[in-house]
């Protein structure tokens, strides 16, 4: 028996997706939703027209992967398809706070899921204006990309901070992934990683 689906075109012109405190996002666009009992696909081209996300310092504590806790049994998993292919422009005033870092976001990622695997991403994201606090210190960031070619917490970092304004120029350089950052002292010229520290905290070399 062939079962019943159902499309429909959407169209948002700044409409409010999420609306909270610490976080909102009003978002343009068009979307094409088809859904059936047992499967969804979702699949459009969406601007930010505007958002801000503001997250904690350290995410709160949680449960891993491997722990059971006894006497809950776990709910079965009802199969259900699920297509996402999204396009997502981030505009001119996408504002992100947290984890030290604090910027406006550039760029254009592609959003795609199926019952293959998690979330995943391509495209770019481009830091402008901003900050990262490291050692007690806002930091101009120098340059800012975070690189999705894969699940979203496999992203790319390519990071560059740094106190400016003084005869050396000390700050930090993050790489490595999301899930598995690399962070490394850098300094323009370049001086000894004791002498690098000296001048992102105190503004001056070793006596």
């Amino acid at each position: 028996e062939r079962k019943r689906t159902e499309a429909a075109l959407l169209q948002a012109d700044r409409l409010a997706v999420l609306q909270r405190a610490d976080r909102w996002l009003v978002m343009s666009g068009e979307a094409r939703l088809d859904t059936a009992w047992d499967a969804l696909a979702l699949s459009g081209k969406l601007r930010a027209d505007a958002g801000y996300f503001e997250f904690a310092a350290t995410p709160p504590p949680t449960l891993g992967d491997d722990v059971v806790v006894i006497g809950r049994e776990p709910k079965a998993a009802r199969p259900f398809k699920l297509d996402i292919d999204l396009e997502v422009e981030l505009g001119r005033r996408l504002f992100f706070k947290g984890r030290g870092l604090d910027a406006r976001l550039a760029g254009n990622v592609r959003l795609r899921a199926d019952n293959r695997g998690p979330l995943r991403a391509s495209g770019s994201i481009r830091t402008r204006d901003g900050t990262y606090d490291a050692y007690g210190q806002y930091l101009s960031i120098e340059r800012g990309i975070i690189n999705f070619q894969g699940p979203i917490e496999a992203a790319g970092l390519n990071v560059r901070a740094l106190r400016t304004g003084l005869p050396v120029e000390a700050g930090v350089e993050i790489t490595g992934t999301v899930l598995a950052p690399r962070v490394r002292l850098v300094s323009d010229p370049p001086v000894p990683d004791a002498e690098k520290l000296s001048w992102i905290v105190l503004g001056r070399g070793q006596e």
